[in-house]
């Protein structure tokens, strides 16, 4: 058992490019792993080779992932950051677990200093917004921002619903199309009237 430990200690000096392509190959061919997660993850590799295409295990260190996240942080909003991240601690926990190397800047790094990607309006901008004017055109897409804002409901759950169905009781029922956790939304009364 020792052997086995201090040959995997060896692959420290490897690269991360031939992890990356493990870790890839056993994600694509997990059939219990959906579609959108793949995505996100083959998001990480593409990001890691772009930001530094020949790093060796051990470079991975707290300046390799300041680095990182600065370079994360010129292209991408908050959430996509702390995602590539999220994602980047999974890929080493399965790299501790299958080769024994463990890393404990990756396990401690947090992204921090990031200010909400929320945009707040107040009531009154709320009040404004529905009693503007809007053309033909405008009108669709007012209504839409309206149902949106009333319900919280994220994007892809709007396209994907439909009101006849979805309305019971006053109440806005529909699983979330990326969780698939259920909500239940009161329906605001300045929405019936849409």
């Amino acid at each position: 058992m020792g052997l086995v430990v201090s040959y995997r200690r060896k692959n420290q000096n490897s690269e991360l490019s031939g992890y990356l392509s493990s870790y890839m190959n056993l994600r694509e061919n997990d059939p219990s792993i959906c579609l959108g997660r793949l995505k996100t993850i083959r998001q990480m590799e593409v990001t890691i080779r772009e930001y530094c295409e020949s790093v060796s295990m051990i470079q991975i260190d707290q300046n390799f992932l300041v680095g990182y996240e600065n370079f994360l942080r010129k292209r991408n909003t908050a959430n996509t950051v702390r995602k590539r991240f999220s994602d980047l601690k999974q890929f080493f926990r399965w790299i501790e677990f299958e080769y024994d190397i463990p890393n404990k800047y990756v396990k401690a790094y947090n992204v921090k200093g990031f200010t909400s990607d929320f945009v707040v309006l107040n009531e009154q901008q709320i009040n404004d917004f529905l009693n503007c004017e809007t053309n033909t055109s405008q009108k669709r897409i007012k209504d839409i921002f309206t149902i949106l804002l009333f319900t919280g409901m994220a994007w892809i759950d709007y396209k994907q619903m439909d009101l006849n169905l979805h309305i019971r009781n006053g109440n806005l029922t529909k699983e979330r199309s990326k969780t698939k956790t259920r909500f239940c939304v009161p329906v605001h009364k300045g929405l019936m009237k849409y």
